[in-house]
């Protein structure tokens, strides 16, 4: 049974799927109450057979839990393993001398879960749907293989257990650790063995490894999920090798016994010096002829990013000597000291060797105290043959902490918030007013909030209205329900930015609150439980359905949690799962101090995608030069370091059009802001931003603005899906985003160079098409102004070829032929 026909017993089951709506009036689109039965949402479309019913199984000591799609099956012979993991078209044993998990103290004491002693036996049990939980998830019965463990010693309890639900295609185990004194855990270790084809996917903490049709990986943010490999040192660069402000290639001789046919791993490792190396491009040359190659930036220092170059060589000469080749350079912001121009950097260069033991390690070197408990969690997947990132995008879907869903708001940030004390309760009402009148009364766009962003609290207290608001957020709370919408509001875990940190900081030193190298400690219980104060009065009294979290952690640019920081960041979670439970409907967006790992969504709705707020890049204006950059980060920072992460679910900066920053620039046009608005709606991701200014909005940009909104939320369906396609926007190459449903598919393309570029679309390639999948369509542009173009016809694996003018946004829909 192919994708395309199981559609509609899959949307059955999950019970989020919604119809299309017609775009022909306003008034045809209204809100669906977010966390219940129909909430637009992910439409279930897993590619490939149907997953079918869940089964477990307890026969003596064997266990196994799984659907059609996947089983596991485990022995609780002398503790427990991992016996097999079975799919349609695999069995994969693990090596017998691998463990499901391990227990690691910091005194080196270690419980692997082969070496517990069974308390009873195993037993199966039912998990309840309960309708009120945003996660899709827990709205879903779930049958549970489940069993008691202890240590020999008797300091450590396990509780494990492993869960599934009908049409999953995927398993999660748990074990909750209970000790019985106090101990430090230095980390959990999940499924230790050899998994043969194991790669990470990914190069920030937190991102799943995958296996041929397997994803898998500790369910966590902090996770190293990894696969050990021995490396082999081919070469070595110096100061000698870097010139400053230039790039320069190094070439480092290698012999072809060094490497294998098919894919290498080169990495780059810094070893000593003040300076990391930045990484252009990579090539293996054989004479005069390049025979792979791999261009990307990267960089290796204190910490690293995308150190890694693939080379894959479809035949290999063992016999031959080759030549590796780089592009080499330091941080191009970096500026040396008057007087100085030697940049300062040592690292060894690397091939990788075959991938070895898979160890999923969850690092912690915290306390656990006696009789608190640690839950820590593991999934394994499977994915429909050449379908990973769809496959793992629903169970994603079903895992993560609400469904996919259009969060449109305005932000007052760049608008009234940008100096202090500036925002007021007398602008932000007329900003209410503005937007509720013109996009909501007149366009009929439902509008899920206003966002009040930094500027309303007295940064001498914590987190306390400013003389601006006497009678804080009543007053526009009231007014929103005019327009059938909510507040949001901002607020900065570690305490902010600049001097109202440092004012912040103070009265909370006078508070006893914990402090951190990075501000507010939220890991301690004094300021946990005054900054969780703070959030819920802001949902019970003035009603906000929208947290914009701005740092936490190591702050901007992280890709793990930081030296230091791991219990304020879990702290964060439980903080974010804590304030559900008053709101099911509340989105989460988590800013700077979060990385793109794909568990973050387990607890936030969106995470930010790295990078300035706002910038420029390549040619042309200045606004053509920020859509750039928006999605030049987008690319560098989340695409190439996590591809797994959905781009549905990140903070872009929105739509920029206002009157202070980079988004009041002059310069900016309404033309320039119908291709922002485009071309941002067209990227597909929930977090739907609008810093705009609304005096300075013409009727026609309220008509543009609104045109966007009201198609992105009927097709949301849709573009939950969204992907990149295409190429790097700070190479100046056409690229895109394109989203799939077997009800249509989607692209935004965008030129972003100052002259014409020629775009070749494959829908099989662009749209990831699965098999049995509608592969002829009709291109057609949804805007009103071109309802009256012919369509194009299109074929899956035929490239068409575009011509895209200089910096055009085109959005299409591609439509199923009959």
């Amino acid at each position: 049974m192919n994708a395309v026909r199981f559609l509609a017993r899959v949307v059955a089951v999950l019970i989020v799927a919604v119809a299309p709506q017609a775009m022909a009036g306003p008034e045809q689109q209204t809100r669906r109450p977010a966390g219940q039965a129909g909430q637009i949402g992910w439409d279930g479309s897993l590619p490939g057979p149907a997953p079918g019913e869940a089964a477990v199984r307890c026969e003596g000591d064997r266990l196994a839990a799984g659907t059609a799609a996947l089983t596991l099956e485990w022995k609780a012979t002398n503790g427990l393993r991992l016996s097999s993991i079975r799919t349609p078209r695999t069995v994969q044993p693990l090596a017998t001398a691998g463990e499901l998990f391990a227990v690691v103290l910091a005194d080196g004491r270690r419980y692997a879960a082969s070496q517990l002693v069974a308390q009873g036996a195993p037993r199966r049990s039912d998990r309840a749907a309960d309708p009120r939980c945003p996660r899709l998830a827990g709205r879903l019965p779930a049958k549970r293989v489940e069993l008691d463990l202890r240590s020999a010693d008797g300091l450590l309890r396990v509780a494990w257990r492993a869960e599934v639900m009908d049409q999953s295609n995927y398993v999660r185990q748990e074990i909750v650790l209970t000790p019985s004194a106090d101990c430090v855990i230095r980390e959990v270790v999940w499924l230790e063995g050899v998994i043969p084809s194991a790669r990470g996917a990914g190069s920030v903490d937190g991102t799943p490894l995958v296996a041929g049709e397997l994803f898998f990986g500790c369910e966590d943010p902090h996770a190293l999920n990894e696969v050990e490999t021995s490396r082999e040192a081919v070469g070595r660069w110096a100061p000698t090798d870097l010139k400053y402000k230039q790039r320069n290639v190094r070439i480092w001789p290698i012999e072809g016994k060094r490497l294998r046919p098919g894919e290498n791993e080169i990495l780059f490792v810094y070893d000593r010096g003040p300076h990391r190396l930045d990484v252009w491009r990579v090539e293996l040359r054989q004479g005069d002829k390049v025979v792979a190659h791999d261009e990307h930036h990267g960089w290796t220092g204190s910490s690293h990013a995308d150190n890694v170059y693939r080379l894959t060589l479809p035949a290999l000469d063992k016999d031959v000597k080759y030549e590796l080749a780089a592009e080499l350079s330091t941080d191009p912001e970096f500026t040396l000291p008057p007087g100085q121009q030697q940049v300062v950097s040592h690292g060894t260069v690397y091939v990788a060797g075959p991938g070895g033991r898979v160890a999923c390690r969850l690092p912690r070197s915290a306390t656990l105290g006696k009789d608190q408990t640690l839950t820590v969690s593991l999934v394994i997947g499977a994915a429909a043959p050449a379908q990973m990132r769809r496959s793992f995008l629903y169970y994603l879907e079903r895992e993560r902490a609400h469904p996919y869903r259009p969060f449109l708001h305005y932000n007052s940030w760049y608008d009234t918030a940008w100096k202090p004390f500036a925002l007021n309760e007398a602008n932000c009402l007329e900003a209410i007013r503005e937007c509720g009148q013109k996009l909501v009364r007149r366009h009929g766009v439902v509008l899920d909030a206003l966002v009040f962003d930094d500027g309303w609290d007295d940064p001498k207290t914590l987190w306390q209205f400013h003389k601006g608001f006497p009678k804080g957020f009543a007053p526009l709370a009231e007014l929103c329900k005019a327009y059938d919408t909510r507040l949001g509001v901002w607020l900065s875990p570690f305490g902010g930015y600049g001097e109202p940190k440092k004012q912040r900081q103070a009265f909370g030193r006078e508070q006893g609150y914990e402090t951190n190298a990075a501000g507010f400690s939220m890991a301690g219980p004094k300021y946990y439980q005054a900054f969780k104060r703070s959030c819920v009065e802001m949902i019970r009294r003035y009603g906000v359905n929208h947290f914009k979290f701005d740092g936490i952690a190591s702050g901007m640019s992280a890709s793990g949690p930081g030296s230091g920081f791991l219990l304020d960041t879990e702290a964060m979670r439980r903080l974010m799962l804590e304030l559900r439970g008053e709101d099911p409907t509340l989105y989460v967006n988590l800013t700077t101090g979060s990385w793109p790992s794909p568990w973050w969504l387990r607890y936030a709705d969106s995470i930010w995608r790295q990078g300035g707020d706002m910038g420029r890049s390549g040619k042309g204006s200045r606004q053509q030069q920020w859509l750039t950059y928006r999605d030049q980060e987008v690319y560098r920072n989340i695409v190439r370091r996590s591809p797994l992460y959905p781009l549905n679910a990140l903070m872009t900066q929105g739509v920029a059009y206002s009157r202070q920053g980079m988004a009041g620039d002059p310069t900016f046009t309404s033309a320039g802001f119908r291709d922002d608005v485009r071309a941002f709606f067209g990227a597909g991701t929930s977090l739907q931003e609008l810093y705009i200014q609304p005096g300075r909005l013409t009727d026609a940009d309220w008509a543009v603005l609104a045109e966007a909104a009201r198609w992105a939320r009927t097709n949301a369906d849709v573009l939950v899906d969204t992907h990149w396609v295409a190429g790097d926007p700070g190479k100046l190459e056409p690229y895109g985003y394109a989203s799939w449903s077997p009800r249509k598919g989607i692209l935004m393309i965008r030129n972003p160079d100052d002259c014409p570029r020629e775009f070749t679309l494959d829908l099989e390639a662009a749209l990831e098409l699965p098999a049995g999948a509608t592969r002829r369509f009709d291109l057609k542009s949804p805007w009103v102004e071109d309802k009256d173009k012919p369509t194009t016809p299109a074929e899956a694996g035929t490239p068409l070829r575009i011509m895209l003018h200089p910096f055009e946004v085109r959005v299409l829909e591609a439509l199923p032929r009959p």
